[in-house]
């Protein structure tokens, strides 16, 4: 394997993922106490269940915490070349939850590309590909 090969980073768009018990308290602290700007947000019938800001994303716990697996859900890294990650990892025996996904977000005017797989030691890791939308 060719040990030359770079991820070809996007420093704007990264982020550690975190389950929280209580959403508008940890809303609070990272988004007014903390000043991370706001990216956007998903919501159901009991509120927001994702919540987005530079370098962090809310996921609600709707269950007791955990601690056999603690807060994080998962790391994310931002790429330009997920193509090219993508058949590194498999190429070297990683296993993909699914195939990439593709998704428009008209809201922030971006298209995401992004896949799911764990490390050697089980940590959730996410590939991820902002792309501006076509118009």
């Amino acid at each position: 394997m060719d040990s030359t090969f770079r991820a070809v980073m996007n420093a704007e768009h990264h982020h550690v993922a975190i389950r929280v018990q209580d959403m508008a308290r940890m809303m609070t602290y990272y988004g007014t106490i903390m000043g991370l700007p706001y990216i956007r947000q998903v919501d159901d019938t009991q509120g927001p269940r994702q919540v987005w800001y530079q370098a962090v994303q809310l996921n609600r716990a709707d269950g007791p915490a955990d601690p056999t697996t603690g807060t994080m859900d998962h790391l994310a890294v931002s790429v330009l070349n997920i193509e090219e990650v993508v058949a590194r990892l498999t190429e070297a025996g990683t296993e993909l939850e699914a195939p990439i996904a593709h998704s428009d977000h008209p809201a922030i005017g971006l298209h995401v590309d992004n896949v799911f797989f764990r490390d050697p030691e089980g940590n959730r890791v996410e590939l991820v590909q902002w792309v501006p939308l076509r118009r």
